[in-house]
């Protein structure tokens, strides 16, 4: 796969640093016990502590993007990566995207905003 590029790299770093951003805005905010996981009715079914709510999706989103960095490196069919970049790296930004807006939805919902889940 190609060198590792700024270009191709600005959107997964922004929505990283974008979440951490937030999780240090939301750790002042957030009441001790938040909301970590709803069923399939949008009722709330695990909470958790503050810390836990905060920081669980920016540090899953690093590690996301670590893996989608070291992927490559450790395949066996290295030269494959080369045929796809584009998609490799359209859906390593969606993913990210993805969680970043998880995240948000599920913050709000632990500060009070009526968000259905």
């Amino acid at each position: 796969m190609k060198k590792i590029n700024f270009k191709t790299e600005i959107i997964p770093l922004l929505v990283i640093v974008l979440s951490f951003a937030c999780g240090f805005y939301f750790q002042q905010i957030m009441p001790d016990r938040v909301p970590l996981h709803w069923n399939i009715n949008g009722e709330v079914d695990n909470w958790g502590d503050k810390s836990t709510g905060v920081w669980l999706m920016p540090f899953i989103g690093l590690g996301t993007y670590i893996m989608f960095l070291l992927l490559p490196l450790m395949d066996p069919f290295k030269k494959n990566y080369e045929t796809f970049a584009k998609t490799y790296h359209l859906f390593k930004n969606l993913l990210l995207i993805f969680f970043f807006v998880l995240y948000l939805i599920t913050m709000a919902a632990s500060i009070g905003w009526k968000v259905r889940i």
